[in-house]
């Protein structure tokens, strides 16, 4: 028993220079040029991401203010550490526990308002992920400020305090 010929296109007996289409058990009328390529029409799938990239978008704004206000607690301890002889340990927890958190905070922010960007069409949709990702930058900017800034002149300070209250 012999095995059926699948459809496709075949040479066509007629003409050396053309194909001819064989639905499997019959000829069809159309022909194309031998060689022709033809791609078949598949529907596309469309995957609507708007939604997730919003939820995204707006998980980010809330971790970017949070980030932020690690930032200004960070500053805040950070500045008064630095200033004040007597507030050392101010320092050590803006710049050891406050600043580290706030930059992390700050990266997570920006790595989420970067993944709602990618989901969200042009439009005002994209506004909280402009929002995250400046809040985003704003405290790793600031977590990193703190810790090139408050480490010199918190040293700085407490030398200089440490010369005052020198006895002579």
């Amino acid at each position: 028993m012999s095995q059926p010929v699948p459809p496709g296109w075949y040479p066509d007996t007629d003409d050396p220079t053309a194909e001819r289409w064989w639905e499997g058990n019959s000829w069809s009328d159309q022909r194309r040029p031998r060689g022709a390529v033809t791609i078949a029409h598949r529907p596309s799938i469309v995957i609507d991401r708007t939604e997730d990239g919003i939820r995204s978008a707006s998980t980010a704004v809330t971790i970017g203010y949070v980030g932020l206000w690690f930032c200004i607690a960070a500053t805040m301890f950070s500045v008064l550490g630095a200033g004040f002889t007597a507030l050392a340990w101010m320092l050590i927890i803006g710049l050891g526990l406050f600043t580290p958190i706030a930059t992390v905070i700050g990266i997570v922010a920006i790595i989420l308002a970067a993944r709602a960007f990618g989901m969200i069409p042009p439009g005002p949709d994209r506004q909280p992920a402009r929002t995250a990702l400046i809040l985003g930058i704003l405290s790793t900017a600031t977590g990193i400020i703190a810790l090139v800034l408050c480490i010199p002149l918190g040293l700085l300070f407490h030398y200089l305090g440490a010369l005052v209250q020198r006895p002579s």
